[in-house]
């Protein structure tokens, strides 16, 4: 991998610690290139597509999100809160593989299916009932 040729351990340390930042700081100048989305004036965004972030060694969400008509993937990361999270989504949420002990944020609604699985807390049907007004299709915990 480039990011670590010819690096001594300390250089490999320091690149290492800051690869999330510089994996972020790409995706947001790309998502702000986007047609698809639109600022409302409250500061967050309708994205008329999907929104990945998975796999970014989030520890919180970047941005916050109003409604999503795609996907919203943020799995995969290190997210212990849901705030910023879409309040609506016309497809899949995926919010599985992190440190989440709570659902608080997550969309009221989900257009096809929820899956939360592998955190921090092991949800139940109930849980995500207790924040998600209505998901279209599987809940999976």
């Amino acid at each position: 991998m480039e990011l670590f040729t010819g690096a001594d351990e300390a250089e490999v340390a320091r690149r290492e610690k800051i690869a999330p930042k510089i994996l972020l700081q790409e995706w947001l100048e790309e998502f702000l290139k986007r047609k698809d989305i639109t600022r409302l004036s409250d500061g967050s965004y309708n994205v008329e597509g999907l929104v990945n972030l998975a796999n970014l060694k989030l520890t919180k969400l970047p941005l916050k999100f109003n409604h999503v008509s795609g996907s919203f993937w943020c799995e995969k990361n290190q997210l212990t809160t849901l705030e910023g999270a879409p309040k609506s989504v016309g497809r899949d949420f995926w919010c599985y593989d992190n440190q989440l002990t709570s659902l608080e944020g997550a969309p009221r609604v989900v257009g096809a299916y929820f899956y939360c699985r592998n955190n921090k807390k092991k949800f139940t049907h109930a849980d995500v009932g207790a924040v998600c007004g209505f998901v279209k299709g599987a809940v999976y915990v």
